[in-house]
């Protein structure tokens, strides 16, 4: 029996299951629970936030945008032009444009960068990705990175590098219950370099803020069609 609209997480996390002003439920039925979930700043959004004014500039990309907290405060930054803040959900996207009114900001719906073009390319990235290891019995895509917790982080640096500037960064958080050294791994292998900002304990787990770049031997992925000219 639940008061409220929140459900306790095994791993710490409080996951809303509706909103209303008045709730009280019972639940008999043992299947998967999914529902419209839109993830509210947390201790990983924070930490996140805490360097946007520092290192944000030119055109940014929020990957995941959620609240669309992110994406505001980029916005707010002088050297930031523009914001396209992406969910993969239509309802969030649907519900960030009626709270957030920001001639810089553009909402897309877009699995990673399935509907971004393919010639749009960014000096900024924000990515706050969901980053737990799946719970069969509480389907949350605000919290489950796959089944180890760092398959939607792998995909993103399969697809990341053909919308990138050449001066580009990354800053990513991500959780120990990832598997740090697995993180690592996947953004050596496509050749980034990682820098840690930060690292935040917490009873159950810790937050990295990595700010990632290309390696200088690596230029940015080209999308087709596109050139670039090189003058001696």
């Amino acid at each position: 029996k639940f008061h409220g609209n929140d459900i306790l997480h095994p791993m710490g996390y409080f996951k809303k299951i509706l909103t209303f002003s008045s709730f009280e439920a019972i639940f008999i039925n043992p299947l998967p629970i999914q529902v419209l979930m839109i993830y509210e700043p947390r201790e990983d959004s924070l930490l996140l936030k805490k360097y946007i004014k520092q290192f944000a500039f030119g055109k940014v990309l929020d990957m995941g945008t959620g609240s669309g907290v992110l994406a505001r405060e980029a916005a707010a930054c002088k050297n930031v032009i523009s914001v396209t803040a992406v969910d993969i959900q239509q309802e969030v996207i649907d519900s960030c444009k009626k709270k957030i009114h920001n001639k810089k900001i553009v909402f897309v719906q877009s699995d990673l960068f399935e509907s971004i073009d393919k010639k749009k390319r960014f000096n900024t990235i924000l990515f706050n990705p969901p980053y737990l290891p799946e719970d069969p019995q509480l389907k949350d895509i605000t919290l489950d990175g796959g089944k180890f917790g760092y398959e939607v982080i792998e995909q993103f640096f399969k697809e990341v590098k053909g919308h990138l500037e050449p001066n580009a960064i990354i800053l990513l958080v991500f959780s120990s219950l990832t598997k740090k050294k697995k993180v690592d791994q996947i953004i050596q292998s496509k050749g980034f370099n990682d820098e840690l900002l930060e690292k935040q304990h917490f009873f159950f787990e810790d937050l990295y803020l990595y700010k990632i770049s290309l390696r200088k031997n690596q230029p940015p992925k080209w999308g087709v069609g596109q050139r670039k000219f090189l003058f001696f």
